[in-house]
């Protein structure tokens, strides 16, 4: 592939984002060089990107109104564990013949203090 192609372009490989950036003077041999490559990271922000994925079991019904379920396994980004096993998961659940649907509102950690997800 040539560099010419990915002029300004952001190219995502997971988990990371690398941002490559060409620069405009060439060689003498008419080829371009790359500038560094520089990693972005979603642990730095402390964000749990959409798509992210663990193991939990519901500590409560599964019915409409407060669900409760605790992680059974680290929810990691980047190999960085973001929520650890045993974080207690709290939100709200709708149901229905077929389905239920929850969202997180609350993680709550073993010490006792919690943030506020979504």
């Amino acid at each position: 592939m040539s560099f010419e192609k990915l002029a300004g372009q952001v190219v995502l490989v997971p988990p990371l984002v690398l941002k490559i950036k060409i620069e405009s003077s060439p060689y003498a041999n008419g080829k371009y060089k790359p500038s560094k490559i520089s990693v972005v990271s979603f642990v730095g922000n402390g964000i749990i990107p959409p798509g992210a994925e663990t193991f939990a079991v519901l500590l409560s019904g599964a019915t409409n109104g407060m669900v409760k379920a605790q992680l059974t396994e680290a929810l990691k980004v980047d190999g960085v564990s973001l929520l650890d096993a045993g974080t207690l998961l709290i939100g709200e659940g709708q149901s229905s013949d077929e389905r239920l649907f929850v969202r997180f509102n609350k993680a709550v950690f073993k010490n006792g203090k919690f943030i506020r997800i979504s």
